[in-house]
């Protein structure tokens, strides 16, 4: 009898921290996996809109695997409060390290991103420049503007993609 009061009052404080806690997590859910575009619904209700699906996928995988090490902590016959800060920290710290590499990489702007716009480092021949600085090139079946950014003067001949500007390749030499 002692210890089914015992669990029961262990029990109740959980779900007291977890009620708590609620107002922190959809804050902190709204203000930064929001803007990356993930969906995520707790108890029915929408907690941040769903953007760009294939970006968040990863997020949510990430806390599944903290729940895998969560039922392992429980199969390992772990009290139910170290289950749960095992999948909070394997679960959390997944998606922390995640989001700084993301962050880390996304560094280049999306123009000269080559992981964004697979044109950048491609090669175009320019036959000649005019006064300002740009020509017209024949890419992927089409005629471009190109605007040279390169280091010296703008001469004829093969130039690299650095960048996509709009509709026009801001060109190096090769």
């Amino acid at each position: 009898m002692g210890e089914d009061r015992e669990q029961r009052f262990g029990d109740d404080r959980i779900l007291a921290l977890v009620e708590k806690s609620h107002g922190f997590v959809h804050a902190f859910l709204s203000e930064h996996i929001a803007e990356r575009g993930i969906g995520i619904s707790v108890g029915g209700k929408e907690i941040a809109a769903p953007q760009a699906a294939a970006t968040g996928t990863f997020y949510v995988l990430m806390l599944a695997i903290g729940c895998v090490f969560g039922a392992l902590a429980g199969y390992a016959q772990i009290s139910f409060l170290a289950q749960v800060a095992v999948a909070v920290v394997v679960g959390g710290g997944a998606v922390i390290l995640w989001d700084r590499r993301r962050r880390r990489d996304l560094r280049t702007a999306p123009s000269a991103n080559r992981d964004i716009n697979l044109d950048i480092g491609e090669q175009v021949q320019v036959d000649g420049w005019n006064a300002d600085g740009t020509a017209r090139v024949p890419y992927r079946g089409s005629a471009w503007n190109v605007r040279y950014i390169g280091d010296g003067p703008a001469i004829p001949g093969p130039h690299v993609i650095a960048e996509v500007r709009h509709n026009e390749l801001a060109v190096r030499r090769a």
